[in-house]
């Protein structure tokens, strides 16, 4: 991407990391806070959801894989509250990885295969984040 390129200022971004694995959820938030998002984390849908509610969220980053809801049943609660809602799914589920039509059947900006590198993840960010 060339410095020319409109890119919305990290700052005034805030990032909703949602994944069960406190570890990679603390590595996937301290990447995007370094790049300059504020972030905001939660470990299963039902607390991603209450987070949405209480703050305007900019883009959703949720794990396709979680046990208590799973990114599908998230994806769909957090698109009918706001249909506009950017979000990137993450998955190392080969059944979501593989089906060509994932994106657009989920509502979803993007789809990313576990593990995601923190370079990969920051220009999906960025790129989701962009003016059409």
């Amino acid at each position: 991407m060339s410095p020319a390129t409109a890119v919305p200022s990290p700052a005034s971004k805030t990032i909703l990391v949602v994944e069960d694995d406190d570890m990679l959820r603390e590595v996937l938030e301290r990447i995007l806070q370094r790049s300059g998002f504020a972030v905001l984390g939660a470990e299963h849908g039902a607390a991603a959801i209450e987070c949405f509610r209480a703050a305007p969220i900019d883009l959703v980053v949720t794990d396709m894989e979680m046990p208590q809801s799973d990114g599908f049943e998230l994806i769909a609660a957090l698109l009918r509250e706001r249909p506009d809602v950017a979000i990137i799914a993450i998955s190392g589920a080969e059944r979501v990885l593989r089906d060509p039509h994932a994106v657009e059947r989920l509502g979803i900006r993007m789809l990313l295969e576990k593990p995601v590198s923190g370079p990969d993840l920051v220009e999906a960010v960025r790129r989701t984040l962009a003016p059409s």
